[in-house]
């Protein structure tokens, strides 16, 4: 596989790393405040409340890291547009691409005689 290849490989994966990190922080919040809200109800008293705070804010920091590992990948689109950004440049560097900006200054340049002449 080349460098293209596999950077679209990579994109793919920026998707499922996205779905996944939403789904552990959805899934760790709402452990968290279930593990919380049932011991509060469990026992009035407050001991059992504090253990499952205590269990609770295990989910809780789960969730938090998984948000913040979450929100900096990219979507698939954006590793997209970083690609054609990064091989568009290479191509601008090519000796074709130099002949073709030529070709293009000079028709232009005649197109712009023939407007004016």
């Amino acid at each position: 596989m080349n460098s293209l290849s596999w950077a679209i490989y990579a994109a793919d994966l920026c998707q499922s790393a996205g779905v996944c990190g939403t789904l552990v922080f959805m899934g760790a919040g709402g452990a968290g405040l279930i593990a919380a809200i049932g011991a509060a109800i469990d026992d009035p008293s407050g001991f059992n409340t504090r253990r499952g705070w205590g269990a609770g804010k295990r989910f809780f920091i789960t969730a938090i890291l998984a948000a913040i590992i979450t929100v900096p990948i990219p979507s698939k689109e954006t590793v997209y547009a970083i690609i054609a950004s990064e091989y568009g440049e290479q191509l601008l560097h090519t000796q074709t691409a130099s002949k073709a900006k030529k070709a293009l200054d000079a028709w232009l340049d005649k197109q712009v005689e023939n407007q004016h002449g």
